[in-house]
């Protein structure tokens, strides 16, 4: 049948379609320095991985956790727009559950070979790379280590674990790969919540300050129609956003507009190497940066 289909009525990006969702996938089993297949598994869903076609469970994990802690946090603030957030995180935790339930004592860690996919550049709904499916075996008292060390180049470089396994419990950086400060940040409310509001209203420490006006500073560098910068962070808004992001999807003409395939590497020429402005906008979308130059990456 045809590939464009109706976007349904909360999915405010109408210039995509549907991606994999009548697909299975080959399971590729990772123990120690042991591969072998398995039959097809169903773990449709989730994210693709930055402007590619591949799915990495580990940073997609740590994305789903900041959007649900935003909600969470500020959901109150979201209006009208509450119900794609939850949407959204409803998404991502419905695959994450079947990453982890589809076969018994394995974790499903990702979807698609990025060596392969790297070296393409195509539409998601045209995809027709090989759906191969990476899992490591529940075992991780027994063989610890850093998730990468079993996967090898199904991650690394892309998503390498440089921190290692105890690296997981550090205290000095918050990311995909070390996630402990936030943990810190929840934790220390209860404990020094009080102690701030005293010395931060009643005895005017200024200790604080430096933080706050840094996170501000940083802050007004990526909101829309801020006057501390002349470029914006998020697409879609403000009077100069970035025209033209690493995102195959927004790059390439949709399925509405250029209803013919775009094979494999049929999308680099004229549309990667070119630069106009990508033909879709990924309304919402937070691109890298800022860079030397105060500009996105």
């Amino acid at each position: 049948g045809p590939k464009v289909r109706k976007p349904s009525p909360d999915q405010e990006l109408t210039w995509r379609s549907n991606s994999n969702i009548d697909g299975l996938a080959a399971a590729l089993h990772h123990c120690v320095a042991v591969l072998f297949t398995s039959p097809l598994v169903d773990i449709r869903g989730g994210y693709y991985d930055a402007g590619d076609n591949v799915k990495f469970n580990f940073p997609m994990s740590f994305t789903t956790t900041m959007l649900s802690w935003s909600t969470l946090e500020y959901g109150g603030r979201l209006g009208s727009q509450l119900g794609s957030a939850r949407g959204a995180i409803r998404w991502a935790t419905n695959y994450f559950l079947k990453c982890g339930t589809a076969t018994p004592s394995k974790l499903y860690v990702g979807v698609g070979d990025p060596n392969v996919d790297h070296k393409c550049w195509e539409r998601p709904e045209d995809m027709d790379t090989v759906r191969s499916v990476y899992s490591v075996f529940v075992v991780a008292l027994q063989y610890r280590g850093a998730y990468s060390d079993s996967l090898g180049s199904a991650v690394y470089p892309f998503y390498y674990s440089y921190s290692g396994y105890k690296g997981y419990l550090g205290t000095d950086i918050f990311g995909w790969d070390n996630k402990f400060a936030g943990g810190s940040v929840l934790l220390s409310r209860f404990s020094y919540f009080f102690d701030w509001i005293y010395r931060a209203l009643f005895s005017k420490d200024k200790s604080f300050e430096q933080y706050k006006l840094q996170a501000e500073d940083f802050m007004c560098k990526i909101l829309p129609n801020s006057p501390s910068t002349s470029t914006q962070y998020i697409r879609g808004y403000g009077p100069d956003f970035p025209r033209r992001i690493h995102h195959r999807g927004s790059s390439l003409p949709s399925l509405i507009s250029h209803p013919q395939t775009i094979g494999y590497d049929g999308g680099f020429h004229p549309f990667f190497y070119s630069s106009n402005p990508n033909p879709n906008i990924l309304i919402g979308a937070v691109v890298g940066g800022p860079d030397q130059n105060n500009k996105s990456v």
